[in-house]
């Protein structure tokens, strides 16, 4: 059996809320836990400050406590892997490089005002694409291999 990972999700939004990201994130956590992973998912604060759906365990956390929330979570579930994508993002990258966690940025469109160029402080391990589209602006943009997840 491969090892079971304890993978920290955090995205700006997520369901109920309705959307491409929300929806997409949301599926690749269902397969996840499907496959014996353990996810933790951390939102914005227009949610409750912990619920469950379909099995996801969502906590709904202020702009200014991400910090304290991740540092909180990683001292009980040691998180292997960072996903990340949206507006929590540069805290994310930033607290996953401090803490040598490998970090997934999952690009949405090629608009972020993230640098994400090996020289950054927010440097994720890998980054993913939705498009290939994405991908090409986002291997102009800052010279990375990018990956496509569809």
């Amino acid at each position: 059996m491969k090892k079971r990972l304890s993978i920290l999700i955090v995205s700006g939004t997520y369901p109920p809320d309705i959307g491409g990201s929300e929806l997409s994130i949301h599926t690749a956590c269902r397969e996840l836990i499907k496959r014996g992973h353990q996810i933790i998912v951390i939102a914005d604060d227009r949610r409750p400050r912990y619920y469950l759906t379909e099995d996801v365990p969502v906590y709904g956390v202020a702009p200014k406590l991400v910090l304290k929330v991740m540092s909180k979570l990683h001292k009980k579930h040691k998180f292997d892997v960072i996903i990340t994508q949206l507006i929590y993002s540069p805290e994310a990258l930033r607290w996953g490089k401090e803490k040598n966690i490998p970090t997934i940025y999952f690009i949405r469109n090629n608009e972020m005002k993230l640098d994400l160029s090996p020289s950054s402080p927010y440097y994720p391990t890998i980054l993913i694409a939705n498009s290939e589209f994405i991908k090409i602006r986002s291997r102009e943009k800052w010279k990375r291999n990018i990956h496509i997840f569809k």
